[in-house]
């Protein structure tokens, strides 16, 4: 999957599948930095990327909230 970089201390960079709704993030400075979220819709998606801070957006609205995969 494709990923765009963010602006954020926490997150490296997110990308989206909008077919499967997974939501795949790559996380800085973890020993597996890249999980995919099973289940995002393109509007939740949409509004973490315009989100101001993503790492508030990710632990209030999606963190524990879907299914998630381990990919690297």
């Amino acid at each position: 999957m494709k990923r765009q970089t963010v602006d954020s201390s926490f997150i490296k960079s997110v990308g989206y599948d909008e077919e499967k709704k997974v939501l795949e993030i790559a996380f800085k400075g973890r020993p597996q930095p890249v999980t995919q979220y099973n289940g995002v819709t393109r509007a939740k998606f949409k509004n973490f990327v315009s989100a101001s801070s993503k790492g508030s957006y990710f632990n209030k609205r999606i963190k524990g909230q879907f299914d998630e995969n381990k990919v690297a």
